[in-house]
């Protein structure tokens, strides 16, 4: 497939490009594939317990991160050395979770060591050497359901997920059969069990409507999406939402974000966890449960807006006597560097740190869609929110 026609800023950029470039720290869930079942959609991917499982608990707590792109930059440094962490600053806050969640902003797959495509610069791959890393890391989910699902076309796609597969790392929203794409991911961790779909509204290669990735890749439309949901809430403790869309760099959610995220809470979803713009946008809250409009970068390059220097992780704990909700909520606010990584707000310099924790707060509070409270931060700089009283 060739490079997706963008115009002259793509080619300003791709020059500027081709001129300048030159042991696990928490125990992830293992992940098994499964065949699809001739009566519907079941799960393409399971993170399963083992033996070392962790006994019954009463609180499971997860995290969940935005758009991690393991192409460009990150990619050469992946390929240059085998130690390379683009997470290792975060790795605290990555351990206080029992489940870790994250969107996969690029492709894995091997292409010569190319992590970037010479004449178009948004379209890139991360290397094979991704998923393990990942695994490393800590993450035990990605979502494969974004606009850059099919940048180097099929082939590319069906290799990152045979690589999740060999890394045991979970996924939903694509697979090789049609079916697959609307199956959730299941994560078993004690004796909680979690279902997560993934879905996008953002296709590079328009129109989505006669593109052969239709078949592979999960459309944002909640029709299609809305028996499996229904039954993962009854199978399963937790039923999650991925979803990739909105406006790049808005501050706010565009209506149709809007409308799914209220037709998904408003059903069975525990909780939306969205995407795509690269800049942090508000919450909304349908009858407790959260929606995460953009959850920002995480391990992505920041360009453009000075919010992509910002991201968010959102900490969900969940307890067995509060069912159907999270029983707390947190925003965990990360800065992320010139060289692509997050880092903890904690390790701002004071002043700086303040300035932007404050700005935050501000951005928030005005981007929501319903009145939000926002708590002090506390441990790894998390805070707490909450649905607020309206007026």
């Amino acid at each position: 497939m060739g490079p997706i026609p963008i115009g002259w800023w793509t080619v300003a950029v791709s020059v500027v490009w081709a001129f300048t470039l030159g042991c696990e720290r928490r125990a992830p869930a293992s992940a098994i594939a499964l065949p699809v079942g001739s009566s519907g959609p079941s799960p393409v991917q399971v993170a399963s317990a083992v033996d070392s499982s962790p006994p019954p608990t009463d609180r499971l707590v997860i995290l969940a991160v935005g758009d991690i792109g393991l192409g460009r930059w990150v990619g050469q440094r992946i390929l240059r050395d085998s130690r390379y962490d683009p997470f290792e600053y975060v790795a605290p806050l990555i351990e206080s979770a029992d489940v870790v969640i994250g969107n996969l902003e690029s492709q894995l797959s091997d292409q010569g060591g190319q992590t970037v495509h010479p004449a178009n610069y948004l379209v890139f791959t991360g290397p094979p050497a991704g998923a393990p890393l990942l695994k490393r890391a800590g993450f035990d989910y990605v979502s494969v359901a974004n606009n850059h699902a099919w940048d180097y076309g099929q082939g590319a796609f069906f290799e990152t997920l045979d690589h999740l597969e060999r890394g045991t790392i979970a996924y939903s929203g694509g697979g090789r059969l049609p079916a697959d794409r609307f199956a959730p991911a299941i994560i078993e961790h004690g004796d909680w069990s979690v279902a997560i779909f993934a879905a996008t509204h953002i296709w590079n290669q328009p129109p989505y409507a006669t593109h052969p990735g239709r078949h592979h890749v999960a459309w944002a439309n909640h029709a299609a999406f809305a028996k499996s949901l229904v039954q993962a809430r009854i199978e399963h403790d937790v039923v999650l939402m991925s979803y990739h869309g909105g406006g790049e760099y808005l501050s706010r959610p565009i209506p149709r974000t809007v409308r799914f995220y209220d037709q998904v809470l408003d059903s069975a979803v525990d909780a939306v966890l969205g995407h795509h713009p690269h800049v942090p946008q508000g919450i909304r809250f349908v009858n407790g449960r959260p929606g995460f409009y953009s959850l920002g970068n995480f391990v992505f390059e920041p360009f453009s807006s000075e919010w992509t220097y910002t991201g968010l992780a959102a900490r969900l704990t969940f307890e067995r006597d509060v069912p159907g909700m999270p029983a707390r909520v947190e925003v965990c606010p990360v800065a992320i560097g010139d060289d692509d990584r997050p880092r903890l707000f904690g390790s701002l310099e004071p002043g700086t740190r303040e300035r932007r924790l404050d700005a935050l707060r501000r951005r928030l509070l005005e981007t929501s869609t319903g009145p939000i409270a926002i708590g002090e931060p506390l441990e790894h700089g998390c805070m707490t929110v909450a649905s607020a009283p309206a007026g």
